[in-house]
């Protein structure tokens, strides 16, 4: 397969936004408490944040639904880049701000930064991020125009979705998924190194075996999901998720921290399968507004998740691990339960009556 130009832009601005976003993922929890946060301020931060990604999805959506599409793309990426030069600059934890972007050059951020805390103070790190977001949204910038032919679509009002019932069940099932796995995601690297004692360096290569994870076993998941269903799939991404709970408990050796990071990285790829399993359960004409519902639902449950996170670690540093270990052992069974909405047909949809869209999403 021919890889174009803009092909190669969107390789380097996804791989610039992750040696950017790595310091943010490994350290920023870290780093903030070393200005003096709270793990309940941590997880009130990290919540600020993801209301504030929750929120661009609306006039995202309608942008990329409208408009053009390049141009949305830009402005979203522009937003992430003065990140990394607010936490760089802060000289308080209260004037920080938070990260927003990821992808595979995670996996080498996170051993440069392990390797760069070590000899240069925090903040430097977000220097050097500052500039790989800038030089991503360059790339992004010069990403050409693609002129698709334009084909008359039926709009759909976001309360229509509702009238899907696969489509209902599969939205509550990975709200429920996704703020249980945000539980304890912002403490992970903090955990490690206040219960572990693990090192800058060490934690930089524990979140490195975590991409590490997400890419070996969304690879190896994502190719058996049409053989094996996407039930048993997902499945296997909830067993994955409490198993590494499991291990982080169990032990503080490096070996067996490195193997649960490796199994929690599945969070990554689990949120591919999540959107794909979303998609097959609706006709074409409304998965621009299914998966902006979906994008604002899961943001909202995980506002809601931080700030929980939070209180829950500075009640005991252990207690978002096993509590969300134990909740993920019940969204199996709810998984189970609902394995009949799992690619159902919708080649005859409910009626929905087509109307011009609102002024605003009413059912957001």
């Amino acid at each position: 397969m021919r890889i174009d130009r803009g092909g190669w832009l969107l390789f380097f601005a996804h791989g610039l936004s992750g040696l950017g976003a790595g310091p943010f993922i490994a350290f920023g929890v870290i780093y903030q408490r070393g200005l003096g946060a709270s793990a309940f301020e941590i997880g009130l931060l990290a919540a600020v944040g993801m209301l504030v990604a929750t929120l661009v999805m609306l006039p995202g959506t309608r942008l990329a639904e409208r408009r053009d599409l390049r141009k949305t793309v830009i402005a979203g990426w522009v937003l992430a880049v003065p990140a990394p030069l607010c936490y760089a600059l802060a000289p308080h934890w209260g004037l920080t701000t938070v990260f927003s972007a990821y992808s595979l050059g995670l996996i080498v951020s996170s051993v440069l930064s392990g390797w760069l805390a070590q000899v240069v103070p925090l903040s430097a790190l977000f220097w050097v991020s500052f500039a790989f977001m800038f030089l991503a949204a360059v790339c992004i910038a010069f990403l050409p125009a693609k002129h698709q032919p334009a084909f008359p679509v039926p709009s759909i009002r976001y309360r229509d979705l509702m009238r899907f019932p696969a489509y209902r069940i599969m939205l509550g099932l990975f709200t429920l998924v996704t703020g249980i796995i945000f539980i304890p995601w912002t403490f992970t690297a903090l955990y490690a190194h206040e219960a572990a004692h693990v090192d800058n360096f060490w934690i930089g290569v524990l979140m490195s075996v975590l991409y590490l994870g997400s890419v070996f076993m969304g690879l190896g998941l994502g190719r058996l999901r049409r053989s094996l269903g996407s039930v048993t799939i997902v499945l296997c991404f909830e067993a994955a998720y409490v198993i590494s709970a499991i291990l982080l408990l169990s032990s503080m050796a490096l070996p067996i921290l490195g193997f649960a990071f490796f199994l929690r990285g599945a969070f990554w790829s689990f949120r591919q399968v999540m959107t794909a399993v979303i998609g097959e359960v609706l006709p074409d004409y409304a998965m621009a507004k299914g998966y902006g519902l979906f994008a604002l639902v899961t943001g909202a449950v995980v506002i809601v998740a931080y700030p929980v996170a939070g209180w829950l670690y500075g009640l005991q540093v252990s207690m978002p691990f096993w509590s969300s270990a134990i909740l993920m052992a019940f969204a199996m069974l709810v998984t189970i339960g609902v394995r009949a909405y799992f690619h159902a047909n919708y080649l005859k949809p409910p009626k929905v009556e087509v109307m011009p869209d609102d002024a605003l999403p009413k059912a957001a």
